[in-house]
């Protein structure tokens, strides 16, 4: 049975992200996790944010503040409720959340928001976003807004396709579009600083292709060509209607092939379309 986790600072995107991570759960049949964590050194600054937690004097009260805080977001997101698991409140960051047994061993996908609710140089979301992404062991969705899960009609997955081990890592994201009756693109992105002819990048693309465990029929090759690799994407994916980017990530090494460094970020802040990345070794 899937297990789906959703964390929560109580901001906009991150109830988009409940409302998906519940579509997701009834689709699978499976379990909704909603959970809240935060650093005690930031305690004090993230406390206001968090509903009717204000005036909490210690962390243990912010911490049934926050349980109730969640009980009462989750009957304010969803008419429709689907299975639940009650987790604690945890005084951690999102790197030891990984670690947590719950996570390492239960959970099957993360869905969270990429905006947190503050400027605040630390927060529970936002820039801390990157450090699930790379250090979660499941598959995670970052999203901006709500979008229709069961109406995905196309995905797309950027890479350089040099890497053909990568495709472990896209087949474990395929598992959740099985029941879709979604296109898949195979996009490539050649770049003048990166220049590749269109012939080795499709020969690339189809040795890529023979490692997925997709329907072949719904696998479609794109090369498009862009000053960057960020601005190639951007403007492929902006022209989707109900889609998703997909990409891996090595852990603290950062995104496969071009998506080091502050590209990942770049790609989750300006694109409108919900991005699902997968650990790979």
């Amino acid at each position: 049975m899937y297990k789906i986790l959703v964390p929560t600072d109580f901001s906009e995107c991150s109830k988009a992200a409940i409302k998906v991570g519940a579509d997701i759960a009834k689709w699978f049949n499976g379990t909704l996790v909603v959970m809240h964590w935060f650093d005690s050194p930031n305690y004090k600054d993230i406390k206001e944010f968090v509903p009717d937690s204000a005036n909490s004097s210690n962390i243990e009260e912010y911490k049934e503040h926050v349980s109730s805080a969640i009980e009462k977001l989750i009957g304010s997101v969803l008419t429709d409720i689907p299975k639940l698991e009650k987790v604690p409140i945890y005084d951690k960051d999102p790197t030891e959340i990984m670690e947590l047994p719950l996570v390492k061993n239960e959970v099957n996908l993360i869905v969270m928001g990429t905006n947190g609710v503050s400027n605040l140089k630390e927060r529970i979301l936002g820039s801390n976003t990157q450090r699930v992404v790379r250090n979660a062991p499941c598959p995670v969705i970052t999203l901006k807004d709500y979008f229709d899960f069961g109406k995905l009609h196309e995905l797309v997955i950027a890479s350089d396709f040099n890497n053909t081990a990568n495709a472990d890592g896209y087949n474990q994201i395929f598992r959740f579009f099985e029941k879709h009756d979604a296109d898949t693109m195979l996009l490539k992105v050649v770049t003048p600083s990166f220049f590749e002819d269109t012939q080795s990048s499709m020969k690339k693309i189809n040795a890529f292709r023979e490692q997925l465990d997709f329907d072949e029929d719904h696998l479609k090759p794109v090369v498009y060509n862009s000053y960057s690799a960020t601005e190639g994407i951007q403007a492929y994916c902006n022209t989707l209607g109900n889609g998703m980017l997909c990409v891996t990530t090595k852990g603290l090494t950062g995104i496969s092939y071009f998506m080091s460094g502050s590209l990942t970020e770049d790609l989750v802040n300006k694109l409108n379309v919900p991005v699902i990345s997968v650990k790979v070794s």
